[in-house]
């Protein structure tokens, strides 16, 4: 699990998630991300610096529930 650093809400229902973690990858990836408990949704990984970040539309339980993190918690 890899914790969050930062949120920003971009409008309603629509949250960037700032992950702490370094990591590498190529444009088109998408990290395969859940919480215990709940179904997992494919993400697409964004470019922040050489950490990374993850935008997530509240849609279905799956994405509703990761729209409620916070700074500190883990994905």
């Amino acid at each position: 699990m890899v914790k969050i650093e930062k949120v920003r809400e971009e409008f309603p229902g629509n949250m960037t998630f700032y992950m702490a973690e370094e990591k590498d990858f190529s444009a088109g990836q998408f990290a395969m991300t859940w919480l215990p408990g709940t179904d997992e949704k494919p993400i697409a990984l964004i470019p922040n610096w050489k950490k990374f970040a993850l935008n997530i539309e509240s849609k279905g339980l799956a994405t509703k529930k990761m729209s409620g993190q916070k700074a500190g918690d883990k994905f």
